[in-house]
């Protein structure tokens, strides 16, 4: 067996941009979940199970999740 990375990717949004602004700087669009998981793909991640609906300290509202796995070999 392989030795395997395993991440979760979240997101407020599942399916549109998020709104995200800095300091001195105008808003901007963030990557949404669907988005987010798709560069990973890219990198040679996969999706693990299904998409998480729920609620995370560093954030006010509830928020979307995916577990994604990648061989160590793959980098």
């Amino acid at each position: 067996m392989r030795p395997m990375k395993y991440t979760i990717v979240f997101a407020e949004n599942m399916s549109t941009p998020e709104k995200y602004a800095v300091f001195n700087y105008p808003k901007w669009d963030r990557p949404c979940l669907i988005e987010l998981v798709q560069i990973r793909i890219k990198d040679g991640w996969t999706p693990l199970g299904g998409v998480s609906f729920g609620s995370h300290e560093q954030f006010e509202g509830p928020i979307w999740a995916q577990a994604m796995v990648k061989d160590e070999e793959e980098e």
